[in-house]
């Protein structure tokens, strides 16, 4: 994940410094960000549905709380499904996320490339 973090940064530093000189990379670096935040998302999903380690540490308070919240109401309060329902969920959100994403990004590159 710190890798993935740190292609970010160098995809969003390389396009500013593009986007200074009045070179035009977007054809490159648009698809290339959609993808590794595609890339990213899916990590994040697989992690969501296997474990949840990263997802209850990465979850904004009030997401996490809304979430639990929400699967404490449609499970009516049964103690077992409630600890990680909510974990499973967020996965699977945050796998469509990166579906999505991913799919832009092999939209875009084949767009671009006609």
């Amino acid at each position: 994940m710190f890798a993935l973090f740190l292609l970010f940064i160098t995809l969003i530093v390389i396009g500013v410094i593009c986007q200074l000189r009045g070179v035009n990379y977007d054809r490159i670096l648009v698809p290339a960000f959609f993808f590794c935040g595609g890339l990213f998302f899916l990590l994040f999903g697989l992690n969501g549905i296997a474990k949840g380690q990263l997802i209850e540490k990465w979850t904004h308070y009030v997401l996490s709380a809304w979430m639990k919240a929400l699967t404490k109401l449609f499970t009516m309060g049964s103690k077992s499904s409630e600890t990680g329902t909510w974990k499973v969920i967020l996965g699977i959100v945050a796998l469509l996320i990166g579906l999505v994403c991913t799919k832009t990004a092999i939209a875009d590159v084949y767009k671009r490339s006609q």
